[in-house]
């Protein structure tokens, strides 16, 4: 018997253990998911407006307003048929996230690899990349991003027809603007490849009929919410951040990514090097989506969540190097790339394969950005001892307040994740950051002073009393008057003619300039309320609750209480809402005659509670004829009132 050649032999025992690698890469990959999985802050978002349309209140995120807060509606399409058949959220996300990142994989591995290498060391350097690990399971929308990548550069790399390739490319990058609007920024070079290769007759159909399904969700926006963009748009095209400011915020974003993902940007450099060493048409156009994608996020000042914003390109460029063809080049260039994926992937204590139950807490950084999951795993990790699955409508019952759907409470929070999907439908959760359609579209008043990706606004003087009573309480003439615009596309009938001009309106700009009159004056400058003494005769009790009466909100200038008269009291006894601190300033004919600090105590969910006050000597003597109480300091989630002032 003639013995086997020994380099045939050779060759198909290194086949075998690039295949066993590739198993065990995949394998890897499922059991670092596992480890990692968590549900995110943010997610709850959708969540709450998932389960809002689930139980008949609609699209809706607060009840009684057709707000988009959402930036994903195919995401959200896909959870609510997932919570229809589960019956819950937390696992259900979880459970759609992993097989959107399992799909993309395996379109990776067994459709676009070119070889078997390839393919181990473009999973490889994925399963150990933080990035693309966590936000596979995290509840938000990037792993049906992961499966729409790797759907579209199927289509790209495929041998279709290239007319019925530019639709599905179209349709494809339809899909993935109706998951995440700016994602056309990774496909538009490779559609525009596409639609070059066809007639230009051909070009405008296959593009039209493609993107049938992001015209129609828009459509449906403009008519539904009234805006065919989600308000997370106008919290991040109106803040007013200069550019200048921006750019830095970015490069600390891709700093910040190195140091905690330090596999994610040296392989995305190495996919777009394979790219432009490999000048393949197919391969130049994808590399470019992915360095414009990367442009765009250095633009706008990177994100909070490290490396959430590129684990997109980061996938697309893994594409580009799993396309390399392995089997022309030396023996050594795919063990080594392995080799530098595994030794930079688990340089890093945060390494999802390193990841424990325990997995502990993450400050913020000094620069805003946040370890996401490090911030949040202890309460929504899969694995974590302490996790603490929310329930849905549970908020009033925690608040201990009564209120429904037809008449919910307003209450002021800036935590709307968690807290707002246990809210429920019986909250009015307003929501200085993200979720609040008027203040996001205002600027911040402190752009110089901002915190990446929470842009936060200040409440306009009269807005929680106008959402609390139904009337337009706003004191600026010009906003009161857009806001009575904005409240109807909200909130009025949706196809009634009133409803479509305000829509119009809004669009336009119709309301610009009182906006920008508000802002530069009321907003930025701002005056303090007036009020009579007689509008706060009535005292209450102890622990009364902010929202529980028609009470004077203090405004960001302040409150003037007028006294009618010149008085020389000696005390006065006066209620305030647990909101830290208080100045209280005597004034007479405008000049400030004394001024004394009242601290509150300053527990959340206190209450109001009413101070006997020592009027000072110099103010007793002189005398006043108003009172001026302006928050010293307060926590950013309390509504700082003024229940009543007696002077004794």
């Amino acid at each position: 018997m003639n013995a086997p050649n020994s380099t045939s032999f050779e060759c198909s025992s290194w086949k075998k253990t690039w295949r066993v690698a590739l198993i065990l890469s995949l394998a890897l990959y499922v059991i670092a998911m596992i480890r990692t999985a968590w549900v995110t802050e943010d997610a709850f978002i959708t969540f709450r407006t998932a389960e809002n349309f689930i139980q008949g209140y609609g699209l809706r995120w607060n009840v009684v307003e057709r707000t988009q807060t959402f930036t994903h509606p195919l995401w959200l399409g896909l959870l609510v048929l997932g919570r229809l058949v589960s019956g819950e959220l937390y696992f259900t996300s979880m459970v759609v996230g992993a097989l959107c990142s399992l799909g993309a994989m395996g379109i990776l591995v067994f459709r676009l690899a070119t070889t078997v290498q390839a393919a181990v060391c473009a999973c490889t350097a994925l399963l150990l990349s933080k990035a693309f690990v966590e936000y596979s399971t995290s509840g938000l929308e990037n792993p049906l991003t992961y499966l729409l990548i790797a759907a579209f550069a199927w289509v790209f790399f495929g041998s279709l027809h290239a007319n019925r390739k530019l639709f599905w490319l179209s349709f494809i990058m339809a899909l993935s603007a109706t998951n995440r609007l700016d994602s056309v920024v990774l496909f538009a070079p490779a559609l525009w490849v596409a639609a070059c290769r066809v007639s230009k007759l051909q070009a405008f159909k296959g593009v039209a009929l493609g993107m049938l399904p992001l015209l129609l969700w828009l459509a449906f926006s403009l008519i539904y919410y009234g805006t065919p963009l989600p308000l997370s748009a106008y919290a991040k095209a109106f803040h007013g951040v200069s550019q200048d400011l921006l750019t830095p915020q970015g490069v600390m974003f891709f700093k910040d990514s190195l140091l905690r993902d330090p596999v994610l940007l040296p392989f995305m450099l190495l996919g777009g090097l394979a790219a432009l060493r490999w000048r393949r048409i197919q391969n130049l156009p994808l590399a470019l989506g992915a360095l414009l994608y990367c442009m765009y996020t250095l633009k706008i000042g990177g994100g909070y969540m490290t490396g959430r914003f590129l684990a997109a390109p980061f996938f697309l460029t893994t594409i580009l190097l799993a396309r390399v063809p392995f089997q022309n080049l030396r023996v050594w260039v795919a063990p080594s790339l392995l080799c530098l994926a595994t030794g930079l992937g688990l340089a890093c204590d945060t390494a999802p394969l390193l990841s424990k139950p325990e997995f502990g807490f993450r400050t913020i950084t000094n620069n805003g950005i946040i370890d996401e999951r490090g911030f949040h795993y202890n309460w929504s990790g899969f694995l974590s001892p302490t996790r603490t699955i929310p329930t849905y409508g549970t908020g009033t019952k925690r608040l201990g307040v009564t209120s429904g759907p037809d008449d919910p409470m307003v209450f002021f929070w800036n935590v709307v994740g968690h807290d707002g999907y246990m809210a429920g439908p019986d909250l009015h959760l307003v929501d200085a950051l993200v979720c609040e359609p008027l203040l996001m579209r205002l600027p911040l008043v402190k752009p110089e002073t901002f915190s990446i990706g929470h842009f936060g606004r200040e409440v306009p003087d009269g807005y929680l009393e106008t959402l609390g009573h139904g009337q337009n309480r706003l004191n600026h003439t010009g906003l009161a008057r857009f806001y009575d615009d904005l409240r109807l596309c909200i909130r009025g009938p949706v196809f009634s003619i009133q409803r479509m001009a305000a829509i119009w309106r809004i669009n336009t700009g119709a309301w610009s300039r009182e906006i920008e009159d508000y802002v530069q004056g009321d907003y930025r400058n701002p005056s303090p309320i007036e009020m009579d003494l007689g509008q706060l005769s009535t005292p209450c009790e102890d622990g009364t609750r902010w929202y529980q009466g028609d009470f004077s909100t203090i405004g960001r200038g302040g409150l003037m209480i007028s006294l009618g008269k010149t008085t020389h009291a000696e005390q006065l006894r006066i209620g305030l809402d647990n909101s830290d601190k208080y100045s209280l300033r005597f004034m007479l004919k405008g000049k400030e005659q004394a001024r004394i600090e009242v601290s509150s105590g300053g527990k959340f969910l206190g209450g109001i509670h009413g101070h006997g006050v020592q009027v000072p000597e110099k103010a007793s003597h002189s005398g006043f004829d108003s009172l001026q109480v302006i928050v010293v300091k307060a926590h950013p989630d309390r509504i700082a009132v003024v229940a009543y002032l007696q002077l004794q």
